[in-house]
């Protein structure tokens, strides 16, 4: 049986250590027809990226993996359209370089593709690792149609496989600061292709170390929610009065997120924004926030012991 080729694009920066892994859990895949292209963004002649290509140049001189350099740091959405450029599969997938695909991963959704041509796209969940374990699927995607992902939607590039001409038709990724993964599904949505959501875990999250986030991030993440705001703008007939409350909620939540990780102080910070989102929505989970925000981590803990110890003895 002739399949159909498939491409991974794997774009990788700064992770010499990890990529490997990355790349042999593809080259193990079940799918005959598979093409790996790996793009480097750490810049040519840079220390990271003469070892990236030392890490991997067997695979390379073998014709194993198609390697490509960036002639210098270009940021992972201009690394991902450069990879879905050279690539010659009709499936484009994408893997990070500290990821792992599971064996089967490429020929259950490309066989989802080919058996039902009705979909463009086809989205799977994952298992997180740590500390060289993994658990049951932690994250599964939600996609729907265009109003719904806009409120609720949840996708990572690793999760996706979706034919190349959709891809291009949309002009790849935008160059975004973040969540540019979810931002191309909601171009693909718009433009009426139809993803599939898969709840079957099918690869492997490593979870790094949570990282200081710094003031660049939070203009990061303020620089994103302004841009995806102003998109949605465009598209305000699409929603009912209710669910443009919610979408806009969303991205209030988004940024009060990447302060409420940090530090108790800046949790405090996103107390109007919760309330704000509250009263927009009704929806009790941002009473839970405002909560959750004024008590301390350690406090807030035991309340929550006590609660399930409460609910259990009144069972």
């Amino acid at each position: 049986m002739n399949r159909a080729k498939a491409s991974v694009i794997i774009a990788t920066y700064h992770r010499p250590d990890t990529v490997r892994a990355s790349v042999e859990s593809c080259l193990a895949q079940d799918y005959g027809n598979l093409e790996i292209i790996v793009v480097d963004d750490n810049g040519q002649g840079s220390d990271f990226q003469i070892e990236t290509r030392k890490v991997l140049s067997d695979l390379i001189d073998e014709k194993r993996i198609v390697y490509l350099a960036n002639e210098k740091n270009s940021r992972v959405s201009q690394t991902r359209n450069n990879g879905i450029n050279a690539a010659s599969g009709k499936y484009i997938l994408f893997l990070d370089d500290d990821d792992i695909f599971l064996p089967r991963k490429v020929s259950y959704q490309v066989s989802f593709l080919e058996q039902n041509p009705g979909y463009d796209g086809h989205a799977v969940g994952y298992q997180i690792m740590r500390n060289r374990g993994k658990t049951k699927a932690d994250s599964i995607p939600v996609i729907g149609d265009f109003q719904h992902f806009a409120i609720n939607g949840n996708s990572y590039t690793p999760m996706l496989c979706i034919k190349k001409e959709a891809i291009i038709s949309v002009g790849g990724f935008k160059n975004v600061p973040q969540n540019e993964d979810y931002f191309l599904v909601l171009e693909l949505l718009e433009a009426n292709y139809k993803v599939y959501a898969d709840e079957r875990p099918l690869y492997l999250f490593n979870e790094q170390p949570h990282a200081r986030v710094t003031l660049q991030d939070f203009e990061k993440t303020e620089t994103m929610v302004a841009f995806f705001r102003a998109y949605l703008e465009k598209h305000r007939n699409r929603f009912t009065d209710e669910n443009w409350n919610k979408a806009q909620a969303r991205f209030i939540t988004m940024t009060a997120l990447r302060y409420y990780y940090e530090a108790y102080g800046y949790r405090i910070k996103t107390i109007p924004s919760w309330w704000k989102c509250y009263r927009m929505t009704g929806d009790r989970f941002y009473l839970k926030m405002i909560i959750k925000s004024i008590t301390p981590e350690g406090l807030n803990n035991k309340i929550v012991s006590i609660l399930k110890k409460i609910n259990y003895r009144d069972a």
